[in-house]
């Protein structure tokens, strides 16, 4: 008779759920204020990864090719190709010499400049029921 064992106890446990719940609502915010309520929320996941890498190019000032992408994401070049054209269909992104950018005018419409400020508020009251001590503090104890 095999005897099961519970489980250890998570170390950092609160934590991890405050992230956890942090994590899972900002994609479904992020997910609704991009593709709409339509839109089914696993499959958006890999084109909002696409576009959080365009985007990380775009504001670090060097653009992202289909190679680059592909390796940032850890996606095979033929699936990174296949949501860039994706995505540029939606008007989302758009090339810029040999990578892509997400046009200025997308990413100053209203909704977005409401999301992002939405999405600094998440932050805010996420990182508000984080304890104020450090984690290496916590471990010790």
């Amino acid at each position: 008779m095999t005897q099961h064992r519970s489980p250890s106890p998570l170390i950092y446990h609160q934590e991890l759920a405050v992230l956890s719940r942090f994590f899972n609502e900002a994609d479904r915010f992020v997910h609704t204020a991009t593709f709409g309520q339509g839109e089914r929320f696993a499959y958006t996941r890999e084109l909002m990864a696409v576009l959080r890498a365009v985007f990380l190019g775009q504001i670090e000032g060097r653009p992202m090719g289909i190679a680059r992408l592909s390796r940032h994401l850890a996606m095979p070049r033929a699936t990174t190709e296949r949501k860039l054209r994706e995505l540029e269909k939606r008007g989302l992104i758009s090339r810029h010499g040999r990578g892509f950018i997400i046009p200025a005018d997308s990413l100053n419409q209203p909704r977005i400049v409401d999301t992002l400020e939405r999405l600094i508020l998440m932050i805010h009251k996420a990182s508000a029921k984080l304890p104020k001590t450090g984690l290496s503090e916590a471990n010790s104890n």
